[in-house]
Protein backbone atom coordinates (compact mmCIF):
# COMPACT_ATOMS: atom_id res chain seq x y z
CA UNK A 1 0.00 0.00 0.00
CA UNK A 2 2.67 2.30 0.77
CA UNK A 3 3.84 1.75 -3.11
CA UNK A 4 0.23 2.81 -4.46
CA UNK A 5 -0.06 5.62 -2.22
CA UNK A 6 2.99 7.03 -3.49
CA UNK A 7 1.88 6.22 -7.33
CA UNK A 8 -0.88 8.28 -5.98
CA UNK A 9 0.79 11.35 -4.98
CA UNK A 10 2.69 11.47 -8.63
CA UNK A 11 -0.58 10.52 -10.39
CA UNK A 12 -1.80 13.59 -8.70
CA UNK A 13 0.54 15.59 -9.10
CA UNK A 14 1.00 14.97 -12.99
CA UNK A 15 -3.00 15.34 -13.59
CA UNK A 16 -2.84 19.18 -14.72
CA UNK A 17 -0.31 18.10 -17.24
CA UNK A 18 -2.60 15.28 -17.92
CA UNK A 19 -4.98 17.49 -18.32
CA UNK A 20 -3.04 20.38 -20.82
CA UNK A 21 -2.31 17.79 -22.90
CA UNK A 22 -5.14 15.77 -23.22
CA UNK A 23 -3.06 13.01 -22.16
CA UNK A 24 -4.45 10.00 -20.96
CA UNK A 25 -2.68 7.66 -18.45
CA UNK A 26 -3.55 4.06 -17.84
CA UNK A 27 -2.09 1.96 -14.79
CA UNK A 28 -0.98 -1.51 -15.42
CA UNK A 29 -1.77 -4.30 -13.37
CA UNK A 30 2.01 -5.35 -13.38
CA UNK A 31 3.05 -8.49 -11.73
CA UNK A 32 2.62 -7.46 -8.38
CA UNK A 33 -0.80 -6.04 -8.05
CA UNK A 34 -3.87 -7.45 -7.82
CA UNK A 35 -6.64 -6.12 -9.71
CA UNK A 36 -8.51 -4.82 -6.82
CA UNK A 37 -5.38 -2.73 -6.32
CA UNK A 38 -5.51 -1.13 -9.41
CA UNK A 39 -9.34 -0.37 -8.83
CA UNK A 40 -8.40 1.38 -5.51
CA UNK A 41 -5.58 3.53 -6.90
CA UNK A 42 -8.06 4.61 -9.88
CA UNK A 43 -11.21 5.07 -7.90
CA UNK A 44 -9.77 6.92 -5.24
CA UNK A 45 -7.62 9.65 -7.84
CA UNK A 46 -11.41 9.82 -9.72
CA UNK A 47 -10.51 11.67 -12.57
CA UNK A 48 -11.56 10.64 -16.20
CA UNK A 49 -7.76 10.75 -18.31
CA UNK A 50 -6.59 8.17 -15.84
CA UNK A 51 -7.72 4.54 -16.45
CA UNK A 52 -6.63 1.31 -16.72
CA UNK A 53 -4.20 -0.74 -18.87
CA UNK A 54 -5.14 -4.47 -18.40
CA UNK A 55 -2.68 -6.70 -18.88
CA UNK A 56 -3.94 -10.45 -19.93
CA UNK A 57 -1.29 -12.33 -17.69
CA UNK A 58 -0.12 -9.98 -15.35
CA UNK A 59 -2.23 -11.30 -12.37
CA UNK A 60 -0.59 -14.54 -12.64
CA UNK A 61 2.29 -12.73 -10.66
CA UNK A 62 0.24 -12.42 -7.43
CA UNK A 63 -1.64 -15.95 -8.33
CA UNK A 64 -4.64 -14.23 -9.37
CA UNK A 65 -7.33 -15.97 -11.89
CA UNK A 66 -6.29 -13.41 -15.67
CA UNK A 67 -10.18 -13.77 -16.63
CA UNK A 68 -10.99 -12.54 -13.07
CA UNK A 69 -8.59 -9.69 -13.13
CA UNK A 70 -9.70 -8.78 -16.57
CA UNK A 71 -13.01 -8.89 -16.04
CA UNK A 72 -12.24 -6.18 -13.07
CA UNK A 73 -9.79 -4.17 -15.08
CA UNK A 74 -11.94 -3.95 -18.61
CA UNK A 75 -14.17 -1.30 -17.51
CA UNK A 76 -11.53 0.94 -16.89
CA UNK A 77 -8.85 -0.01 -19.62
CA UNK A 78 -7.78 2.59 -22.05
CA UNK A 79 -5.40 0.06 -23.04
CA UNK A 80 -4.23 -3.79 -22.64
CA UNK A 81 -1.44 -5.99 -23.17
CA UNK A 82 -2.76 -8.71 -24.52
CA UNK A 83 -0.44 -11.90 -24.24
CA UNK A 84 -0.30 -15.59 -23.45
CA UNK A 85 1.47 -17.32 -21.22
CA UNK A 86 2.43 -21.11 -20.50
CA UNK A 87 2.68 -22.72 -17.24
CA UNK A 88 5.18 -25.61 -17.37
CA UNK A 89 6.56 -27.81 -14.44
CA UNK A 90 10.15 -29.42 -13.87
CA UNK A 91 11.92 -30.61 -11.33
CA UNK A 92 12.76 -27.56 -9.83
CA UNK A 93 9.02 -26.24 -9.51
CA UNK A 94 6.82 -24.35 -12.00
CA UNK A 95 7.28 -21.86 -14.64
CA UNK A 96 5.38 -19.30 -16.31
CA UNK A 97 6.80 -17.71 -19.65
CA UNK A 98 5.59 -15.65 -22.17
CA UNK A 99 4.58 -17.93 -25.78
CA UNK A 100 2.25 -16.75 -29.00
CA UNK A 101 -1.26 -16.04 -28.64
CA UNK A 102 -2.71 -19.10 -28.23
CA UNK A 103 -0.06 -21.35 -27.70
CA UNK A 104 -0.07 -20.75 -23.60
CA UNK A 105 -2.77 -21.28 -21.10
CA UNK A 106 -4.65 -18.71 -21.37
CA UNK A 107 -7.95 -18.16 -22.63
CA UNK A 108 -7.98 -15.62 -25.17
CA UNK A 109 -11.05 -16.47 -26.38
CA UNK A 110 -12.60 -15.14 -22.78
CA UNK A 111 -9.81 -12.37 -22.26
CA UNK A 112 -10.36 -11.02 -25.97
CA UNK A 113 -14.13 -11.40 -25.31
CA UNK A 114 -14.27 -9.84 -22.06
CA UNK A 115 -12.33 -6.58 -22.97
CA UNK A 116 -14.39 -5.99 -26.45
CA UNK A 117 -17.22 -6.05 -24.94
CA UNK A 118 -16.59 -4.23 -21.45
CA UNK A 119 -13.21 -1.96 -22.12
CA UNK A 120 -13.86 1.29 -23.65
CA UNK A 121 -10.47 1.25 -25.96
CA UNK A 122 -11.20 -0.06 -29.92
CA UNK A 123 -8.04 -1.67 -30.17
CA UNK A 124 -5.63 -4.91 -28.86
CA UNK A 125 -2.16 -4.65 -28.53
CA UNK A 126 -0.46 -7.83 -28.34
CA UNK A 127 2.68 -8.44 -26.14
CA UNK A 128 4.92 -11.24 -26.31
CA UNK A 129 7.34 -11.42 -22.72
CA UNK A 130 9.86 -14.01 -24.76
CA UNK A 131 12.54 -15.34 -22.65
CA UNK A 132 15.68 -16.14 -24.24
CA UNK A 133 16.76 -18.73 -21.98
CA UNK A 134 20.31 -19.58 -23.26
CA UNK A 135 19.86 -18.24 -27.00
CA UNK A 136 21.99 -16.00 -28.37
CA UNK A 137 20.50 -12.52 -29.15
CA UNK A 138 20.10 -13.18 -33.03
CA UNK A 139 18.44 -16.37 -32.50
CA UNK A 140 15.82 -15.80 -29.28
CA UNK A 141 15.06 -12.56 -31.83
CA UNK A 142 14.00 -14.54 -34.60
CA UNK A 143 12.18 -16.91 -32.47
CA UNK A 144 10.51 -14.04 -31.27
CA UNK A 145 9.76 -11.93 -34.48
CA UNK A 146 8.02 -15.99 -35.08
CA UNK A 147 6.04 -15.58 -31.59
CA UNK A 148 4.96 -11.75 -33.23
CA UNK A 149 4.11 -13.09 -36.57
CA UNK A 150 2.18 -16.39 -35.07
CA UNK A 151 0.07 -13.77 -32.74
CA UNK A 152 -1.07 -11.66 -35.79
CA UNK A 153 -2.04 -14.72 -37.56
CA UNK A 154 -3.85 -16.10 -34.43
CA UNK A 155 -5.91 -12.85 -33.66
CA UNK A 156 -6.87 -12.13 -37.29
CA UNK A 157 -7.67 -15.94 -38.25
CA UNK A 158 -8.70 -17.67 -35.06
CA UNK A 159 -10.06 -14.62 -32.77
CA UNK A 160 -11.16 -12.64 -35.72
CA UNK A 161 -9.33 -9.29 -34.44
CA UNK A 162 -10.06 -6.25 -37.05
CA UNK A 163 -12.54 -8.32 -39.20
Amino acid sequence: MTQLCSVYDEVIAALPLLEKTGIRLALENHTETFADEILWLINRINHPQVGACVDTVNSMGVLENPESAVKKLAPYAFSNHFCDHKLDRDQFGIRFHGVALGDGDIDCFKTYDIIRKESPTDRITFEIEWDMENDSLEVARDKQMDACIRSIKYARDVLKIGM
